[in-house]
């Protein structure tokens, strides 16, 4: 669940002020609620500073977590029932991607359909459009199964890690603090993206398709900070 209570003032080292100065004065423009604008000024400084190597992705469970699985399905006690943990989560999986698979489709069709017709279309009805096809894009990601948590892995080895950029991993923990059904925090954190050059996305679905899909199939990010009132960046 996205943490929306987040520090209405940070405190900034003295050898991150001037940076945090430029983004600050960048963004102003935007009209966007400072609060906010503090916040992902303060996690991209984050991301910048943190040392390449905290930044590794990638399937690191070892075992199979009936725990989560069964909880999915409303199971209590799932680490005592694996047998039907196992089933009724391979049958939610399977279910999921029929859904998915028709979900895309559908969107696809009407993608296409909008677009040609764009141009004719009333302003009331291309603006509910465009709420739709966010919504239906939120919803691609609700639906998607994702990693199997009942699948044994290993953990991959230095040569098939792969990293998160340090300007991906700040989207997804802006992601991560400002996602939630009001289309508004999509809308801030691509214009955000865009002011500090951290997107080159043409359209805010296309960027928001792209932070989605930094987390798709992964049982592993780097996590973000945790606030507790106000906070001081590091090092």
């Amino acid at each position: 669940m996205p943490n929306q209570n987040y520090p209405r003032h940070i405190k900034i080292p003295d050898h991150l002020v001037s940076a945090m100065g430029e983004l600050l004065q960048k963004a102003e423009p935007t009209g966007i609620d400072h609060g906010r604008i503090e916040l992902c000024a303060w996690l991209f400084l984050v991301a910048k500073n943190r040392p390449e190597g905290e930044l590794l992705r990638g399937r690191r469970v070892p075992i199979p977590n009936y725990f989560l699985a069964g909880n999915m399905h409303g199971i209590s006690e799932p680490d005592k029932h694996p047998e039907e943990v196992s089933r009724r989560y391979a049958a939610g999986r399977k279910a999921s991607q029929r859904v998915l698979a028709s979900a895309k489709g559908a969107l696809t069709q009407f993608e296409k359909v909008f677009r040609d017709n764009l141009e004719a279309l009333p302003f009331s009805v291309i603006d509910q459009a465009q709420e739709l096809l966010s919504a239906f894009t939120e919803f691609l990601v609700c639906a998607d199964p994702g990693v199997d948590h009942l699948k044994r892995t290993r953990a991959k080895t230095k040569q098939e890690l792969d990293l998160y950029s340090l300007n991906t991993l700040a989207l997804v923990w802006w992601r991560y603090y400002l996602c939630s059904p009001d289309e508004q925090y999509w809308r801030d954190m691509y214009e955000l993206a865009k002011v500090w050059e951290l997107t080159s996305a043409a359209s805010q679905l296309s960027f928001t398709r792209f932070v989605v899909a930094l987390t798709e199939g992964k049982d592993y990010i780097p996590m973000p900070p945790r606030f507790s009132g106000t906070e001081e960046i590091g090092p």
